[in-house]
């Protein structure tokens, strides 16, 4: 074995230190991102036009579980709102279902980031534990896979999986 040339170890560290550096600030581009999402998520819900809608939502949702036929019939009723808070929330398939028609070369749901799956399924994740729903987490995402799962392409659908893994195994057994 040859000996350390000290200009190979400067180089070596140089570089180490600089693809680190990179390396840093591109997942804290990723972590910033997603705090903007969490910031944000949902909060067309308080403007004038779907807080009204949201409020009945919410207090039939309490009663009525989350994919029961009385809480489709429910959205069946807030159908209206419900499109409304879709066409402005891309963390939601619909919102790019509806974009399909309004914009030539639109992918439709294909067109939904990384990001938008990962929103997507922690929205699920917080439905679950704002309503209370005593379903197990893997229940709950089989409900949503059966309904939103038919937007989604394959990688999409092997994503929504893995955050909702994720999901389960990061949090401890008293917030599941």
């Amino acid at each position: 074995m040859s000996e350390l040339n000290p200009q190979d170890v400067f180089g070596l560290l140089r570089s180490y230190s600089r693809h680190r550096d990179f390396v840093r600030l591109a997942l804290t581009n990723v972590s910033h991102a997603l705090e903007r999402r969490a910031i944000e998520h949902d909060a067309s819900k308080m403007l004038d036009d779907e807080f009204s809608g949201f409020s009945r939502i919410n207090a039939a949702a309490r009663i009525s579980k989350f994919g029961t036929p009385e809480y489709k019939e429910l959205m069946q009723r807030e159908r209206r709102t419900i499109d409304l808070h879709f066409c402005r929330n891309p963390h939601h398939p619909e919102y790019y279902a509806e974009q399909t028609d309004a914009l030539a070369n639109n992918r439709g749901a294909e067109g939904m980031t990384f990001l938008d799956i990962i929103e997507m399924v922690c929205d699920w994740w917080g439905a679950r534990k704002g309503y209370n729903d005593a379903r197990s987490w893997e229940e709950s995402v089989e409900i949503n896979l059966m309904q939103k799962g038919k937007y989604l392409n394959p990688g999409q659908l092997w994503l929504a999986k893995e955050v909702a893994a994720f999901l389960k195994n990061a949090t401890s057994s008293t917030t599941r």
